[in-house]
């Protein structure tokens, strides 16, 4: 898939989720944008790595931004040293 096409996917996707949930842009509630960050990197790297993370600590956040940028830099800098875990474990392996 091209840079393109998956950008145009995801915020389809991302419409609808939020067509079917309003609630999630009023109040204290909020919609969170994620997905891959660099998608030239991603598709390059390997092993292909996905954190699956349980909610957001910050009102309209984009975690798409990086690992580096805004809130919860320490949570940030776990992500990035198991990360680096992975990728070293995998080429260790092969």
């Amino acid at each position: 898939m091209k840079k393109i096409e998956y950008e145009e996917k995801i915020n389809h996707l991302f419409d609808e989720w939020k067509k079917a949930r309003p609630e999630y842009e009023l109040g204290e509630n909020c919609f969170t944008h994620d997905g891959i960050a660099n998608f030239d990197n991603y598709n390059k790297s390997k092993p292909k790595i996905l954190f699956l993370l349980k909610e957001n600590w910050d009102r309209d956040y984009d975690l798409r931004s990086g690992i580096d940028v805004g809130r919860g830099k320490d949570f940030n800098l776990n992500i990035a040293r198991w990360r680096q875990i992975i990728r070293d474990l995998y080429i260790d392996r092969n």
